[in-house]
């Protein structure tokens, strides 16, 4: 734990710690690679040898499949109001992605008589990783399966890890067969995304992995990505809240509580434009950790004083976080200013933990300073765009003459010869 200091009189180390989070460790790569080794090569059989060393679930290949009745059982089970409250988390999330939605088709003309196209095409197949660990996330189910369902994707293949009785969680299931998952299986961690990399007898191959997980499924997207697509490489997650002088302290020390939930490696910080609130924060936050008991978790924590409006954006905007909230008097003002962040919330009555449920913006979103270059999942992951292009003989001529040139500049001799035959067709 960091502070309450300055942001100017952090040490060199503690940057470090706060900046250089979440990088992939290289020791795990090796372990994961014959795991996603073995499922290439052994499928069913490697799904189930890795489900009882790794989720001491004694599960046979019959077993890896959801059925019907397993879904139908799980709407029965499940309480009305958490039914109706998945109901509207899907609502407000299929109303925002539906918005997102480019056209069909766009279509210029570059030069007279030149047509080019972008086509809009869904993935085809994609495959969604709902984690497991300590508790269900039916949020992520749905988080990852309305945008490919708006999307159009013909197929959405779910793994998710069991329960020790082989069931996986009533809610999850609800979730993900309202997001219009196509196939269920009981299979979590990197068996999971290897199976769904390189298909297995029973779990079919997709082209696009999405959702997050430890850092051990990390790693696997990132050794079979090529072979598939991966939306991103997520970290533990993270929160950076910005503050003045008007915020109550104890609002924000629950808020950077509330993402140290998620476990190790978590991260939580507050930058404070009043050295008086950090210490208020501080003070709160460890009595709020004590009476809850995260006095166990391993995470990054820091309460950070910036002398200036400027100073605070330039560290965000640094630091990239995943989640951000701004509390202070002007809020929107200052959200124009940050360049870099997953997503962020607006105001003290907009807390980090809403965004996560039912505003029906993601969260599944860049963490480890991935802001920088990539932001929160949406429909466009689930998209790719075709160019289609039409030179009519009008124009061909004129085009080609230009084109050769560049190809000779290329030394692309055979490039260039394309171009000549249709000079002199035309």
């Amino acid at each position: 734990m960091i502070g309450p200091k300055r942001i100017k009189s952090l040490t060199e180390k503690e940057r470090l710690l706060l900046l250089e989070r979440g990088a992939l460790l290289e020791s795990l790569e090796e372990s994961v690679r014959e795991i996603v080794r073995k499922v290439a090569e052994e499928g069913d059989r490697a799904l189930v040898h890795y489900t009882r060393v790794f989720d001491n679930v004694d599960i046979s290949i019959e077993e890896l499949v959801v059925s019907e009745r397993e879904i139908r059982e799980a709407y029965e089970v499940l309480p009305k109001d958490a039914l109706r409250a998945l109901e509207r988390a899907y609502e407000h999330l299929e109303r925002f992605h539906r918005e997102q939605m480019p056209p069909e088709t766009i279509v210029v003309e570059t030069a007279p008589g030149c047509f080019v196209a972008l086509a809009r095409k869904a993935v085809s197949k994609i495959g969604v990783y709902v984690p497991g660990g300590k508790h269900p996330y039916p949020s992520t189910a749905l988080m990852l399966t309305v945008p490919a369902r708006v999307a159009g994707c013909k197929k959405i293949v779910a793994c998710t890890p069991p329960r020790k009785n082989k069931s996986i969680d009533p809610a999850v299931l609800v979730a993900l067969d309202l997001g219009g998952a196509s196939a269920i299986y009981k299979v979590g961690g990197v068996q999971a995304i290897a199976a769904m990399a390189f298909g297995t007898e029973t779990v079919e191959k997709v082209d696009k992995i999405v959702g997050p997980g430890s850092a051990y499924v990390t790693v696997a997207k990132k050794i079979v990505f090529g072979r598939v697509g991966v939306d991103m490489l997520a970290g533990p997650s993270e929160i950076l809240i910005l503050a003045d002088e008007r915020a109550r302290a104890d609002y924000i020390a629950i808020d950077m509580l509330s993402q140290l939930e998620h476990g190790t490696g978590s991260c939580a910080i507050l930058v404070s434009l009043s050295e008086k609130l950090a210490f208020q924060v501080y003070e709160a936050f460890k009595r709020y950790k004590e009476s809850l008991a995260h006095h166990d978790i391993d995470s990054v924590v820091a309460f950070l004083v910036a002398e200036s409006l400027e100073e605070a954006i330039a560290f965000i905007n640094e630091f990239a976080p995943e989640h951000l909230e701004i509390v202070t008097e002007s809020p929107m003002e200052v959200a124009r200013m940050v360049e870099n962040a997953g997503s962020i919330s607006l105001g003290i009555t907009t807390p980090v933990a809403l965004s996560d449920y039912i505003t029906g913006s993601n969260h599944v979103l860049p963490t480890s300073g991935t802001a920088r270059y990539r932001g929160a999942l949406t429909v466009y992951d689930f998209l790719k765009f075709i160019p289609i292009q039409l030179a009519l003989p009008s124009s061909v001529r004129k085009l080609a003459n230009i084109a050769i040139k560049l190809a000779e500049r290329e030394n692309m001799r055979l490039h260039a010869a394309s171009l000549k035959a249709r000079v002199e067709w035309t």
